[in-house]
């Protein structure tokens, strides 16, 4: 049997995410009081390392593909723990927010320059993505990446979190890191027309109700 190459494995590991995260904002959007608890779990899990919370296993592990999986003896794989921060920081993300801020195409930099759009100080907000493009570890960059959250859901800026997982993934090859971070340069300086207004499916329910 062949096995799957890295880029297949990272591609099924951004479907997983996508999907549950997708599941999990339209029925948080829905009152869905299950949700409300799943993702106040899942922040609580933000900076915790991944696998050491049993309470958010059903979310980030459960439904992984199993080519994704350490055996039961090893460390979490690259894809389990890409899984654990993407999951995680969406949950961040989406707290207390009405719009669904998993939305898929939009890169780190493509956001921060729409963040940047928003705020009267560019200047911090290229300092803290100058500094998470630098960070010299994936656990530093994971602090400035938390606070660039934080910002998207103050502006109701989404993100593709299906790729932030397959970046998150990449940031720990050491061969494919530095692509990343040009990959989010890229989004962030080649971004030369005003951002387009958030969908109606952004601010709907799955239902189509909508979410004001």
């Amino acid at each position: 049997m062949t096995r799957p190459t890295m880029v297949e494995l990272d591609d099924d590991l951004a479907a997983f995410v996508r999907r549950t995260v997708s599941m999990m904002q339209s029925r948080h959007l829905n009152d869905d009081t299950r949700a409300a608890a799943a993702l106040a779990k899942l922040r609580r899990a933000v900076t915790a390392a991944p696998g050491s919370r049993q309470e958010v296993w059903e979310y980030t592990l459960k439904d992984l593909p199993q080519t994704l999986i350490a055996p039961l003896d090893a460390d979490p794989t690259q894809w389990e723990c890409a899984a654990h921060y993407a999951i995680t920081l969406h949950a961040l993300h989406q707290q207390s927010s009405r719009i669904r801020t998993h939305r898929e195409g939009n890169n780190i930099g493509h956001a921060v320059y729409r963040l940047g759009l928003t705020t009267a100080n560019d200047a911090a907000v290229q300092a803290r993505f100058h500094a998470l493009i630098a960070a010299s570890s994936l656990s530093s960059g994971l602090i400035h990446l938390r606070g660039l959250i934080r910002q998207f859901r103050s502006a109701a800026i989404p993100l593709d979190y299906g790729r932030l997982a397959r970046d998150l993934r990449r940031l720990q090859d050491h061969k494919q890191a530095d692509q990343v971070r040009l990959e989010w340069g890229r989004g962030y300086h080649h971004q030369r027309r005003k951002p387009e207004p958030l969908s109606a499916s952004d601010l709907t329910d799955s239902t189509g109700a909508s979410s004001e």
